[in-house]
C-alpha cells in the first residue's frame, strides 16, 4: 500500500540512479598485465576509450628525469588505479611519502585514429613520458621534498609519433599528502572523443555549480525575508559547501580556470567543505525534524565534524588528510542515524518526511559511492554532488508544498514579488525619462503575467546625437526567476552596448552568455535592438518576432524582421542588420510574443496574423494616431479575446512616433 501510494517518488529514485550509472566508464576485459597491454586489435573508433588499469611495472625511488636507466633496475608490480601506500618495496612496507616510476608497454595496431591520453587524479605530481619524450607535467617532480611541487590539473594530451610498441612512463612524486600514486588510471582513446568528454564533464560540473548557486541564493533570500525559516538558511549553506567541493574534484574546474591556484589552500577548502556540508545538513535536518532526534547524538556529531575542521586549519596536509577515513566512518554513522530520524518522522506522518526520505536515500547512496571510491574499493567517480542535485529537486518541491499549506506562504510570496517588482523597476526605463525626449513621442505598456514581475525587458536611451536606442527582450520563464534574468540581461546590455552596431551588441551579449560570465546557464532570450534617428532606423533581431513600422504618408504597416537566432544557444550566431527610412509621423511598434501567443478559453492562440490586422484596425480607428489610445485599443482587444483566461505570457508594447 505504501509503495503504491508513493510509487512516483520511488520511480524518480530508480530513474535517477539509472541515469547516474550511465555516467560510468564502459567496462571491458582489456587490462594491463605485468606492465603490458595489447590494443593492436582494439577499434578505438567503435569500441571507445580504454582505461589503462591493471598491473604496471613500478620502480620505487627511481626517476628517469635523474638519468636512471630503468632497464637495469629492479621493479615490482603495482595495480592502477591504486596507491603505493602499504605496498612492499625493497622488502619494506612503504607510506604515501616518496617517489617512483610507473612503466607500461603499449602495443597498438597500424593505421589507427589520432590518439590522446587523459590524466586525472595523481598524488600528487607527475611527468608523463611517451617513447622517451616528456609530453606532460603536473607540478614538479623531484627526489627531494624541498624542490618538489604538487599540483592537481586533469589534462588530455595528444599522442604523436606512436609506433607498434610504445613505452609509457609516469614519474610520480609526493612529499605532502598521506597518499601517493596513480589514484586514477590513465585513459587512452581517440583524441577528439577524450577532449569532448572532458569538456562535457566540465560543463556538467559548472551546471551543477550554477544550479546549486541558484538554490543557495533563493533559499538565502527566503531566510532573509523570513528569519524564522532556518531550514532555508541551512539548506542554502549546505548547497554552498557542496559547491566548493564540486569545483575541487573530478575535472577540478577551479584549477582549470586558475591553474596556479594555491594547491595547499585548495586541499584545505576541499576538506573543510566536506566537514561543513555535514554540519549544515545536520542543522537542516534538525530544523525540520527537531522533535524526532536525539540532541546528545547531534551534539556528538557536531563535535566530531567541528574537530575535523580544526585539524584541517591547524595541521599540515599530511596529517589532516589522514582524518578522511575517520570522517567517512563518522559520515556513514551520521547517515544511518539521520535515516532513523526521518523514518521516525514518517511514522508520525510528518508532512515533509517522505520527500526528505527519498532525497536522502539518493544522497546517502551517492555518498557511500564516494567513500568507496576514495578508499579505492570501487572504480567509479565522485557522485555526492549528483545525489545532492536529486535531493535538491525533491526538497524544492517539499518546500513549495510545505509553504503552500500555510497563510504565511501567500504573504511571503506577495512580499517577495513586491520586492522583485521594485528591483525590476530599477532596470526598466521610467516614464519620466522617455516622456522628456522631445524628438520622439513614446508610450509603453508593460503587463507581467502575474501582475507583479515578469521576464520581459526593455531599455530606452537617448544618445548624444538625439537618436534613441531601444532594446526589447523576452527571457524564458515567468515570475521572480524571469525577473532576475531581466536584471542579468540589463547588465549584459549595458556592458556590451555599442551605439554604432546593434549586431555587434547582440553578438557580444550572446558570447558573454555562453561563456557564463554574466548570465546563468540555460538562460535563453530573444531580443530586438533598434536605433531610431530622425530620418532612418537601424535594427537587428535575435530570435525576436517581427516588429511593425507604420508609414504615415502611405498608410502602410510594414514588418521589421532580420535573421538571427535566440541568444544563449550557439556561439558565433549570425545576426542580420537592416535599415529603413522614416519620416515625421511614422510610428514604430515594438512588442514581445506575449501579445500574440495569448490563449483564449478554448485554447486558441491569438496569432501574429490577427495581431497585424489588429494594429491596422487600431491605427485606422484612432484619431490623430494617439499612441496611448492605440496601445489601449490593442490591449483591450487581447483582453476581450482571452476572456477569463489568465495571461499566457508577459506582455510589453512600446510605441514610438517621429515628431
Amino acid at each position: 500500500m505504501f509503495f503504491q501510494k508513493n510509487k512516483k517518488y520511488f520511480l524518480f529514485l530508480i530513474v535517477y540512479f539509472f541515469c547516474a550509472s550511465g555516467s560510468f566508464s564502459k567496462e571491458n576485459n582489456i587490462i594491463v598485465n605485468n606492465g603490458e597491454i595489447d590494443l593492436s586489435n582494439w577499434n578505438f573508433a567503435k569500441e571507445g576509450s580504454v582505461e589503462l588499469k591493471g598491473t604496471w611495472k613500478f620502480y620505487y625511488k627511481k626517476l628517469v628525469s635523474n638519468g636512471t636507466d630503468l632497464s637495469k633496475e629492479e621493479y615490482s608490480f603495482l595495480y592502477s588505479p591504486g596507491l603505493w601506500n602499504n605496498s612492499i618495496q625493497n622488502g619494506k612496507k612503504i607510506s604515501g611519502i616518496g617517489y617512483g616510476t610507473y612503466k607500461l608497454n603499449l602495443i597498438l595496431g597500424s593505421n589507427g585514429p589520432s590518439l590522446a591520453i587523459k590524466m586525472t587524479d595523481v598524488a600528487t605530481s607527475y611527468n608523463l613520458w611517451v617513447n622517451k619524450k616528456k609530453i606532460l607535467s603536473n607540478g614538479k617532480i623531484s627526489d627531494k621534498a624541498n624542490s618538489y611541487q604538487p599540483k592537481y590539473l586533469p589534462s588530455v594530451i595528444l599522442l604523436e609519433n606512436l609506433q607498434q610498441n610504445n613505452e609509457i612512463i609516469i614519474e610520480v612524486a609526493n612529499f605532502k599528502h598521506s597518499i601517493g600514486g596513480l589514484r586514477s588510471a590513465p585513459i587512452i582513446g581517440k583524441a577528439e572523443e577524450l577532449i569532448i568528454q572532458k569538456r562535457i564533464n566540465t560543463y556538467i560540473d559548472i551546471f551543477l555549480v550554477g544550479s546549486l548557486l541558484v538554490v543557495a541564493i533563493y533559499n538565502m533570500f527566503m531566510f532573509y525575508f523570513h528569519k524564522k525559516d532556518r531550514a532555508s538558511l541551512y539548506f542554502s549553506l549546505f548547497a554552498l559547501a557542496i559547491i566548493f567541493r564540486i569545483i575541487l574534484i573530478n575535472e577540478k574546474p577551479l584549477y582549470q580556470i586558475f591553474p596556479d591556484f594555491n594547491w595547499y589552500l585548495g586541499n584545505k577548502i576541499e576538506y573543510i567543505s566536506s566537514y561543513l556540508s555535514n554540519i549544515f545538513f545536520l542543522l537542516f535536518i534538525n530544523s525540520i525534524f527537531s522533535k524526532y532526534l536525539n540532541k546528545k547524538i547531534l551534539k556528538t556529531l557536531f563535535t566530531l565534524f567541528g574537530a575535523g575542521i580544526l585539524v584541517v586549519i591547524f595541521f599540515p596536509l599530511y596529517y589532516y588528510s589522514k582524518t578522511m577515513f575517520y570522517f567517512e566512518i563518522s559520515m556513514i554513522a551520521a547517515g544511518i542515524w539521520v535515516l532513523t530520524v526521518i523514518l521516525r518522522a514518517l511514522k508520525n506522518k510528518k508532512s515533509e518526511a517522505l520527500l526528505v526520505l527519498i532525497g536522502f536515500i539518493s544522497l546517502f547512496l551517492a555518498v557511500i559511492n564516494d567513500i568507496l571510491y576514495n578508499e579505492r574499493i570501487i572504480n567509479t567517480f565522485h557522485l555526492a554532488h549528483w545525489g545532492l542535485f536529486a535531493f535538491m529537486i525533491l526538497q524544492t518541491g517539499n518546500i513549495s508544498m510545505r509553504f503552500s499549506k500555510t497563510l504565511s506562504f501567500s504573504k511571503k510570496i506577495a512580499f517577495e514579488l513586491d520586492i522583485a517588482k521594485k528591483v525590476q523597476e530599477t532596470v526598466l526605463t521610467f516614464p519620466d525619462y522617455y516622456n522628456n525626449i522631445k524628438e520622439f513621442e513614446i508610450a509603453v505598456v508593460y503587463l507581467p503575467q502575474n501582475n507583479k514581475v515578469g521576464g520581459d525587458y526593455y531599455n530606452i536611451n537617448q544618445l548624444e546625437d538625439k537618436s534613441v536606442s531601444i532594446i526589447i527582450a523576452d527571457a524564458i520563464g515567468h515570475g521572480i526567476q524571469a525577473a532576475l534574468r531581466t536584471m542579468q540581461i540589463h547588465s549584459l546590455y549595458k556592458q556590451n552596448y555599442k551605439p554604432e552596431s546593434s549586431t555587434q551588441t547582440l553578438k557580444n551579449m550572446n558570447k558573454n552568455i555562453l561563456e557564463g560570465k554574466d548570465v546563468s546557464s540555460q538562460n535563453y532570450f530573444t531580443a530586438f535592438l533598434i536605433n531610431i534617428k530622425k530620418d532612418e532606423i537601424l535594427f537587428s533581431s535575435a530570435g525576436h518576432p517581427a516588429q511593425y513600422l507604420y508609414k504615415s504618408k502611405t498608410k502602410e504597416l510594414k514588418t521589421l524582421h532580420t535573421k538571427g537566432k535566440i541568444l544563449g544557444v550557439i556561439d558565433d550566431t549570425e545576426i542580420e542588420f537592416k535599415k529603413e527610412k522614416i519620416e515625421n509621423g511614422d510610428i514604430i511598434f515594438l512588442f514581445t510574443d506575449g501579445l500574440f501567443e495569448q490563449l483564449n478559453e478554448k485554447g486558441t492562440e491569438f496569432s501574429e496574423k490577427k495581431l497585424y490586422t489588429l494594429f491596422e484596425k487600431s491605427i485606422h480607428n484612432t484619431p490623430e494616431n494617439n499612441l496611448e489610445k492605440i496601445n489601449l485599443s490593442v490591449i483591450n482587444e487581447i483582453n476581450r479575446f482571452k476572456g477569463k483566461k489568465p495571461y499566457t505570457d508577459d506582455i510589453t508594447l512600446i510605441s514610438i512616433r517621429v515628431r
